[in-house]
């Protein structure tokens, strides 16, 4: 058992490899803050982190970006953070959707956003009103295949992997 007292409330962990990314209430201190869990029986403090001003109530992770969800704040309410250099997390985007966000999640090149209640249109054109939105991610660095068969002599994994269902291995 080994843990780390962060003195606030946590309120979301993601974790690739042998970081976890977590996101906590306003306070002293970065509210975006990653801890090194490569050897989870002796947790350090934290590697780096963000200090954001506000709630964060959602990370998670795609490629080398954390994608962070903020209770509302004057400026971008969900933000796109790489982390490829954990000590120095560097934020590179984001959008201000005048409200707070309570979870995202990326699937693919699409980043999913659920905010709290907002008045307004909610249409295919306009999505001031919309609770829950998606996000086209094209153009960040945000790889993604879905692959049907694959044949190799070899594969190599520089990054994360997730495998669902079954995964065989074998001479």
């Amino acid at each position: 058992k080994n843990g780390v007292n962060v003195a606030k409330e946590v309120n979301s962990v993601f974790t690739s490899g042998k970081f976890a990314y977590i996101g906590t209430d306003s306070g002293s201190g970065n509210e975006f803050s990653i801890y090194n869990i490569g050897d989870p029986s002796t947790i350090g403090s934290e590697v780096g982190g963000l200090e954001i001003g506000a709630d964060v109530n959602s990370v998670t992770n795609y490629g080398k970006y954390s994608y962070i969800g903020v209770a509302t704040v004057s400026g971008n309410d969900f933000r796109i953070v790489d982390v490829l250099a954990p000590a120095s997390p560097s934020t590179v985007g984001g959008a201000d959707i005048a409200i707070g966000v309570n979870e995202v999640f990326v699937s693919g090149k699409y980043l999913y956003v659920a905010n709290d209640a907002i008045g307004g249109t909610c249409s295919g054109a306009t999505i001031t009103g919309c609770e829950f939105r998606a996000y086209d991610l094209s153009g960040v660095d945000a790889p993604s295949a879905t692959i049907g068969a694959l044949a190799a002599g070899s594969l190599n994994i520089y990054d994360n992997s997730l495998i669902g269902n079954d995964l065989s291995i074998g001479n």
